[in-house]
């Protein structure tokens, strides 16, 4: 299983000599790294550690066209290696905290889209457990997903407790997408990692009024466990910052419809 963010690198003019190397530091919009990251180079595959940083051999002195693809974010640049090595670090337009990673052997050349809430805004339902605690919950979807871009299965990754894990599985049925497309524009069957979140009930109504969207503006808010919330500030909540649990998801039982 693999967090796919295609790299796709064209030499332009290499010279015939000794095998170079391009190495670097992938990151999203907050300097976090992007794990798992897939750099592509002509045939050449490699994926980015924890720490976003990877490897990659390319056949020698030239410059090489970089583009370097997440989700339905693209970052495009040029590398010149004059030596046995280059770097070139990259950070994505993208949180990483709020978006879908891929997994899955092939490089995919077209990422999918949701398609039944293109912007994510519709707000996942509370359970009652979750609004009487008014306390920020976050789960993490594995959703299998056919050439058609409909959802066969799903596993929960991370519970978020609060009564909300039946509704996270409910949720996940629900999700629709664009067919992937791998390079010779053929629909193809992924596994998507996708979070779902509920902040404070009572943060969201006080906030927009409403609980039945989502909004963005939640990064600036203090994850819990990170430290004291600012006392005087009128977002009183500790955010849930859970990242997905992709070290068990293969013991993780996949649900069916």
């Amino acid at each position: 299983m693999r967090i796919l963010i295609a790299m796709v690198l064209g030499a332009a003019g290499v010279a015939a000599a000794s095998p170079s190397q391009i190495v670097g530091k992938v990151v999203d919009s907050h300097a976090r790294p992007l794990e798992s990251a897939t750099i592509t180079v002509g045939a050449e595959h490699v994926t980015s550690t924890p720490e976003g940083v990877y490897r990659v051999k390319v056949p020698g002195p030239g410059t090489y066209k970089i583009a370097i693809d997440y989700a339905d974010k693209r970052v495009e640049g040029e590398v010149t290696v004059d030596g046995p090595l280059a770097i070139f670090d990259r950070a994505l337009p993208i949180d990483s905290e709020s978006t879908i990673v891929i997994h899955d052997a092939r490089p995919i050349a077209v990422p999918p889209k949701r398609t039944d809430d293109p912007s994510w805004a519709h707000q996942v339902p509370y359970s009652d457990a979750a609004v009487l605690s008014d306390r920020w919950a976050r789960a993490w979807l594995m959703l299998d997903v056919d050439e058609t871009g409909h959802v066969k299965r799903v596993k929960l990754l991370n519970d978020p407790g609060l009564d909300l894990a039946p509704i996270a599985i409910e949720e996940g049925f629900k999700m629709t997408f664009s067919p992937a497309r791998d390079a010779d524009n053929r629909a193809m069957p992924i596994h998507l990692v996708v979070p779902l979140e509920w902040p404070s009930n009572g943060w969201l109504i006080q906030r927009y009024g409403v609980a039945s969207h989502a909004f963005g503006r939640r990064n600036y808010m203090a994850c819990r466990g990170d430290g004291p919330i600012t006392m005087d500030s009128i977002d009183m909540q500790y955010r849930d910052c859970t990242r997905p649990d992709l070290e068990h998801a293969s013991t993780k039982k996949w649900i069916t419809r």
